[in-house]
């Protein structure tokens, strides 16, 4: 048995939600909410707060100068090809 819900979209969002309706081939704006939450509700629930994980960045390397060649370089000399 079906409940029914009523959902009001943002003036803005309705000309975009009417494109999607015909790219889905969807009857209705209720049809096309309920692809979206059928297809993309997990993902959101699972993505929609970045964990305490995913916000640490990778620790920050120091960068260690060193000589790769003992060939001095004028870098005011032209480079030729």
């Amino acid at each position: 048995m079906s409940k029914q819900t009523r959902i009001v979209l943002r003036g803005d969002l309705v000309e975009e939600a009417m494109e999607l309706c015909q790219v889905t081939h969807s009857g209705s704006l209720s049809e096309l909410v309920t692809i979206l939450i059928s297809r993309y509700g997990r993902h959101l629930k699972e993505t929609w707060e970045v964990s305490a994980a995913c916000a640490q960045s990778a620790p920050v390397q120091e960068f260690e100068p060193r000589i790769v060649s003992g060939k001095s370089v004028d870098f005011n000399d032209p480079i030729a090809l």
